[in-house]
């Protein structure tokens, strides 16, 4: 049986009740890059009432390139949440929302300047970066650190990573809890080596999950599907998260690409799946995405090339 997560909305919606308290979710993660008024105690406390004793997990931004203070190109230079140490010119950056990537003409610590400016970007938007010899001053950024140490200190040891892709990632986080469970979110080229040549010393304290929106933007599409299979094989209780059924974002029916994304990872061996920030924002896409995992359950359709896919990938790997 499929299990299925969901992604809070920021804890002042009435939103996240109606996620938490959804019987087919079978847990939950909040992002804590959400702007609140509250400090990550008080954000947790609140969290925590409503989601009770479902299964809670906080997702960390690690590594993961963000814009730390609003900006209007080109008045003014882009701040990230991260000190760039090393980076080789040229480089690209495609910040979320937008279409394009940018050219970093220069960059000096956490600010960099682009080429084109974008439109405007906005604190804790996310932002990809595409260049060689990349390297950030550290991993978990303070914000990290100060939910962590709340969390643990009220006995929540549940952490989804961003853009793991090196032990040190994991060991950072074990150093401030050394309880902690933990799904490593594979976004990157990198991730992927880590899931080759490292993730196996790990296996046994470590989940991992495909994030397919950055994994997609990151490493290009003709890698995808084999990126795919590869945290699957690593880990079968890997999550694949992202991209699932956005149709339903305007739509009241799902898309044919949808169910044929769902089936296909399904084909390859994932069994849990996690919806989409902008799918578990809003009460009526929400709805509709529970509507259509309802059908699924109900049912059990097992398409009958499943195992014959599962058996060509095996064989002879993705269509190269």
């Amino acid at each position: 049986m499929d299990l299925w997560y969901a992604t809070l909305p920021a804890p002042h919606l009435r939103q996240m009740a109606v996620v938490a308290k959804e019987p087919l979710i079978e847990g939950v993660r909040y992002n804590i890059g959400s702007r609140t008024l509250w400090n990550p105690s008080e954000t947790i406390d609140r969290i925590l009432m409503v989601v009770r004793k479902k299964e809670f997990w906080l997702d960390l931004k690690g590594g993961q390139p963000r814009v730390e203070r609003w900006s209007i190109p080109p008045a003014g230079q882009i701040i990230l949440n991260h000190k760039i140490i090393s980076l080789d010119l040229p480089a690209e950056i495609l910040f979320r929302h937008e279409d394009e990537w940018l050219d970093i003409v220069a960059f000096k610590g956490n600010e960099i300047f682009v080429d084109p400016p974008p439109r405007v970007t906005g604190q804790g938007q996310a932002a990809n970066i595409r260049g060689t010899n990349l390297k950030f001053d550290g991993y978990l950024t303070a914000e990290d650190v100060a939910f962590i140490e709340a969390g643990r200190d009220i006995g929540i040891h549940r952490y989804m990573l961003s853009y793991v892709e090196k032990a040190s990632d994991i060991e950072a986080l074990l150093a401030l809890d050394p309880k902690a469970e933990i799904v490593a979110k594979i976004e990157t080229s990198k991730g992927l080596d880590f899931v080759l040549n490292v993730y196996p010393s790990f296996d046994q304290k470590v989940r991992l999950l495909a994030a397919c929106d950055d994994l997609y933007i990151n490493i290009g599409e003709d890698m995808m599907l084999d990126a795919l299979y590869s945290i699957v094989s690593a880990n079968p209780k890997a999550i694949a998260a992202s991209r699932l059924f956005p149709s339903l974002q305007d739509a009241k029916k799902v898309s044919l690409s949808d169910l044929s994304h769902y089936y296909l990872l399904q084909a390859m061996g994932y069994r849990s799946f996690m919806l989409s920030d902008r799918l578990c924002a809003h009460p009526e896409s929400f709805f509709r995405a529970i509507k259509q995992l309802k059908r699924l359950k109900e049912s059990n359709y097992q398409p009958a090339w499943r195992e014959s896919v599962r058996h060509y990938i095996e064989r002879f790997g993705f269509w190269r």
